[in-house]
């Protein structure tokens, strides 16, 4: 609900903007732009950072079980970078076309010890990093504040090139494992953004800009490789499914895992496709270029 306020809050301002800018004689006349970005970049990436927490509490409980700490400590992957370009079409002196690409990526890493006594691992180390390649078309409005000084709007949809990785290792005294996610999918998702832009010279201008994207990618499939120092590499593939995994009345775990098909039972709560949730925003600091 938030998400759908923020968008219609989004668009509403850029019309009034727009309508406003419509009154005023227009001060220049348009011409082709490049703008180069990169900054930083926040995304959700809810369910796949849930779903690899939940094989690590799943290992806390069993720790419990055995007499020992059970505390564990998982980071999921948010923060990371985005870098990016532009071309702007002219359209009028303020209204463009912008065509473009980007890439984004979050990732983080997480170290989780419990005392060993060779039946839990006692060192846990993850690894996650979601990214994505977005193809993006849409609008740009250039709305002139001073000489020299100018605010930018810009919406319009985005094709998602999505990847999702991660790694778990798990060591014991005299044996280790690893478990290795690699996994890749496409789909729709839309974004805006506002920014200030700072006119130096006629042909270039720098620019700091925010964006927000909605981008709920779901149907992934790829595999996951599971690696020990015993029995080499075991390589499953499928799609990966988010499942809550009944072990007791009081011990429900939700888990990703990838499988060829949908796994039913007393022991599956709920099961369905993960998704990968790239919505998120962007700080971004960037160069424009006129021709």
């Amino acid at each position: 609900m938030k998400k759908r306020a923020f968008v219609a809050f989004f668009f509403f301002a850029l019309a009034s903007f727009l309508w406003a800018g419509a009154q005023s004689q227009p001060d220049s006349t348009g011409s082709l732009s490049l703008r180069l970005y990169g900054g930083l970049n926040y995304l959700y990436a809810d369910e796949f950072n849930q779903g690899l927490a939940g094989w690590l509490d799943l290992w806390g409980h069993a720790a419990a079980l055995q007499g020992l700490p059970g505390k564990t400590n998982f980071v999921g992957a948010h923060w990371g970078a985005q870098a990016g370009v532009d071309l702007l079409i002219p359209l009028d002196s303020r209204l463009a076309l912008g065509l473009g690409a980007s890439y984004l990526s979050a990732s983080a890493r997480s170290l989780t010890d419990f005392p060993s006594n060779d039946v839990v691992p006692s060192s846990h180390e993850i690894k996650v990093r979601p990214w994505a390649v977005p193809l993006r078309a849409g609008l740009s409005y250039l709305l002139p504040v001073s000489d020299s000084l100018d605010v930018r709007f810009q919406a319009g949809a985005a094709y998602y090139l999505a990847r999702a990785e991660a790694e778990y290792s798990r060591e014991w005294s005299d044996y280790w494992e690893k478990d290795r996610y690699n996994l890749k999918s496409r789909g729709w998702g839309y974004q805006g953004g506002i920014g200030l832009e700072l006119r130096l010279i006629r042909w270039a201008a720098v620019f700091l800009e925010g964006q927000y994207r909605s981008a709920r990618i779901s149907n992934f499939s790829g595999s996951v490789e599971t690696t020990s120092s015993e029995e080499g590499q075991i390589r499953r593939e499928g799609e990966i499914y988010l499942i809550d995994y009944k072990l007791a009345e009081d011990a429900v775990f939700t888990l990703i895992d990838v499988l060829d098909q949908e796994p039913s039972g007393p022991a599956f709560l709920n099961v369905k496709k993960a998704v990968v949730d790239f919505s998120g925003f962007a700080l971004n600091l960037g160069l424009t270029l006129r021709f």
